[in-house]
């Protein structure tokens, strides 16, 4: 998940949206313009479809004006942030609006750095919030496995919290996972390791099982079992997440993980009968003692590193990337040896599906084998930060070599797009999402390698396919601008005079 915050601009004047929209466009903000509205009317009929994070909005505003809008925005959509635009005359009246929730004004007429920095806090207090939210829902999380382990384990539990595990759960499957073994020939873990391991093992299961059409739930019940909670789907699509789960803990880790599926979860109540039930039929007793419980915040920890690299990788900001890389390196010194190991493998595994999910790859997402051999023999903290460092150095190697290659493939890849869906709306912010990229930066390396700017190039991608049509078919004129991605057929007759120095209707009769 990359924290790319989506705004919604508001403005009864044109010319001021477009102004603002392209200074977001030229600088790495972390916003992404998600549409325009003329006014607060508009915006409110926008604001469900496009789930803005942040919307800019004037203060006088014909029909519904900004403080309007902004009271609108505290009573039923809370977690969306207002900035005020105002002028001089209008900034008393416009502080009405802090009761409402705005986060900070925005004195018109503004200049480029001023707005800069508004930005800039603005998606400061968006980033923050969204790690806050991350934290929170790692809390719940928690207290829900504490739930479903006593559930499972037939100990007491309360019973509202047992109420709201069935409700959350209701309509899963249960499927019993187990750890035959933590030592396995071939393998030097020693009984130091299981939790290392059991971290590793949890997150590797988490990745596969969160995946549609399974949405599945991982619950740590010993340190050999887990309980996964999963959608009911058909026979073969479950048998194919086993089998995902028991082929990865074996490839990466060397470990084999059994399953056994118990059926529909049903009420919560009769849950710890599901698990006794599965240990009977297998019969196995435990044969190590349980490994020490990790902590939940370790396992969020994945993903708070995760979601920070691929925005700033995301947004170009490589001098944020090697400050988060330094930040992480300079605490471990002053952890214990067993936190910083739990430490650096969190990075490393973030480093991993950073790379999966930029560079593509499954096998970087659980490649842990190495990090899970090499970390217990580190003795000290010193030897930790210069295992992560070399792990870090060989990420940021990694990411120039795909950048590189990317930059070389970029323009291939936007034609290719542009061909397919030049009759769409084919927009810069689009094709730059589907390449992993901010708008900012596809629009200069594309500049850079073609000497022509997108827009302009799908412009004339569709100008040539227009010309087609007008030669070939007996189409409308306003059927040709719909079938190249126009829906104002005047604009679609401007745009052709402009560039090719004559109308649609005269170019098809000398081409006919």
């Amino acid at each position: 998940m990359k924290m790319i915050g989506k705004l919604l601009i508001v403005d009864d004047q044109a010319i001021f949206r477009q102004g603002i929209a392209k200074m977001i466009g030229e600088h790495e903000l972390g916003w992404q313009v998600a549409g325009e509205a003329e006014n607060g009317r508009e915006a409110v009929e926008q604001i469900a479809a496009l789930q803005p994070h942040l919307i800019l909005t004037d203060i006088r505003m014909p029909h519904m004006d900004g403080l309007e809008l902004a009271e609108y925005v505290h009573r039923h959509h809370k977690e969306t942030a207002v900035i005020i635009l105002t002028g001089y005359e209008d900034f008393k009246y416009a502080q009405a609006a802090l009761k409402f929730g705005a986060i900070d004004f925005l004195l018109k007429p503004c200049n480029e750095q001023t707005l800069i920095e508004v930005l800039g806090r603005a998606y400061e207090h968006f980033r923050e919030g969204m790690l806050r939210a991350q934290r929170q829902a790692a809390d719940r999380r928690a207290l829900e496995e504490h739930v479903v382990r006593s559930l499972l384990l037939g100990l007491p539990c309360d019973d509202r919290l047992a109420q709201r595990a069935g409700a959350a759960y209701a309509g899963k499957e249960l499927v019993l996972l187990r750890v035959e073994s933590y030592f396995p020939p071939g393998k030097a873990y020693r009984r130091a390791d299981l939790g290392l391991l059991q971290f590793a093992l949890f997150n590797m299961i988490t990745e596969l099982a969160e995946c549609p059409p399974y949405h599945g739930r991982l619950v740590s019940v010993r340190h050999d079992r887990f309980a996964l909670f999963t959608e009911l789907v058909e026979e073969e699509p479950a048998r194919g997440l086993e089998q995902r789960i028991a082929e990865a803990c074996r490839t990466y880790l060397g470990l084999a993980v059994t399953a056994h599926r118990c059926g529909p979860a049903g009420e919560p109540e009769g849950w710890s009968g599901l698990y006794r039930g599965a240990e009977e039929q297998r019969a196995v007793p435990a044969a190590e003692p349980p490994a020490p419980r990790l902590p939940a915040a370790n396992v969020t920890r994945i993903r708070e590193m995760q979601t920070e690299l691929e925005t700033r990788l995301v947004l170009g900001q490589m001098a944020q990337v090697k400050e988060q890389i330094e930040a992480m390196l300079g605490r471990l010194p002053s952890m214990p040896p067993e936190d910083a190991r739990i430490e650096t493998l969190s990075f490393v595994m973030a480093l991993g599906r950073t790379v999966s999910r930029l560079f593509g790859g499954e096998e970087a997402r659980f490649d842990v084998a190495v990090p899970i051999e090499s970390l217990p023999a580190l003795a000290d903290t010193g030897a930790i930060v210069a295992f992560a460092q070399e792990r870090a150095e060989r990420f940021l190697a990694q990411f120039a070599a795909w950048q590189e290659d990317k930059n070389r493939n970029l323009v291939t890849k936007t034609m290719a797009y542009v061909e397919e869906h030049y009759m769409e709306s084919c927009s810069l912010a689009e094709v730059a999402e589907k390449l992993h990229m901010s708008g900012t930066y596809f629009s200069k390396v594309f500049k850079r390698e073609t000497g022509d700017t997108f827009t302009n190039y799908v412009t004339k991608v569709r100008m040539e396919k227009a010309k087609l049509l007008l030669s070939n078919t007996d189409m409308k004129i306003f059927e040709v601008a719909a079938a190249v991605g126009y829906d104002d057929p005047n604009y679609f007759t401007n745009v052709f005079r402009t560039t090719q120095k004559i109308s649609p209707t005269e170019f098809r009769k000398r081409h006919r």
